[in-house]
């Protein structure tokens, strides 16, 4: 910015004029010293000289004018979109199919196949045509396959305990009635295994069921013998 030009500085004042020179006393004689004379007045000082106005500050160059900025170029049009074309409508459900008949359920797997299973039961020392009471730890249901006897003896398998003891006194010669619970009978003249062929289901008919097979042993051999029974089963019932 340009500063305009400093205004001329004013004229100095005219100094006062010097007031006069008292004059010098004569000089005393020797001796006493004569007074000193008294100092003239000093002379009024002259008044200072107005200071000059101060020039006044040049105005301020204009500024120049900013140049114009060019146009900005104008944004190309956008091309229209094409119209999209019309969704056509939807078309109706069918009918629901009737559903399959279902298939037939397949075989289930196999558990696993069984292995037969030996039990054996002792009797106490018997004399000849006595019998005594055993009973096997078996299963609530099996298939019997063979019974092995140490001795000629007749073998009778139940269903229960209540059956064997209403079965005890029945004798050899008469068969047992149907439903009284006898599984099996056996009687042999000898020591050896009897196959039942078919072989036979048997099952504790005790409320709740449980794993005892009971048997009575009547001694066949002749003489007093301790007779050890042997069972062949399939467990059919866990």
């Amino acid at each position: 910015m340009a500063k305009g030009p400093r205004g001329p500085q004013g004229a100095q004042g005219a100094q006062g004029r010097r007031g006069p020179q008292g004059s010098r006393g004569p000089q005393g004689a020797s001796g006493a010293q004569g007074r000193k004379g008294s100092d003239g007045s000093r002379g009024a000082q002259g008044a200072s000289g107005a200071q000059g106005a101060k020039g006044s500050q040049g105005a301020q160059g204009s500024q120049g004018a900013a140049g114009s900025q060019g146009l900005s170029g104008g944004k190309g049009i956008s091309g229209s979109q094409g119209a999209g074309g019309a969704q056509g409508a939807q078309g109706a459900q069918g009918k629901t199919g009737p559903q399959g008949a279902q298939g037939s359920q397949g075989s289930s797997g196999s558990a696993g196949f069984l292995s037969r299973t030996t039990i054996t039961a002792t009797t106490s020392s018997l004399s000849a045509d006595s019998s005594a009471l055993i009973t096997f730890p078996g299963f609530k249901s099996y298939l019997l396959l063979k019974v092995g006897t140490s001795h000629a003896a007749w073998i009778t398998l139940y269903g229960s305990n209540s059956a064997r003891a209403a079965d005890f006194g029945r004798s050899e010669q008469i068969d047992p009635l149907p439903g009284s619970g006898v599984i099996a009978e056996i009687i042999t003249t000898a020591a050896g295994t009897v196959l039942l062929t078919p072989a036979t289901i048997g099952w504790n008919n005790e409320v709740p069921p449980n794993t005892n097979i009971y048997a009575k042993v009547v001694n066949r051999s002749g003489f007093t013998a301790v007779i050890t029974v042997t069972l062949t089963a399939v467990q059919l019932e866990s």
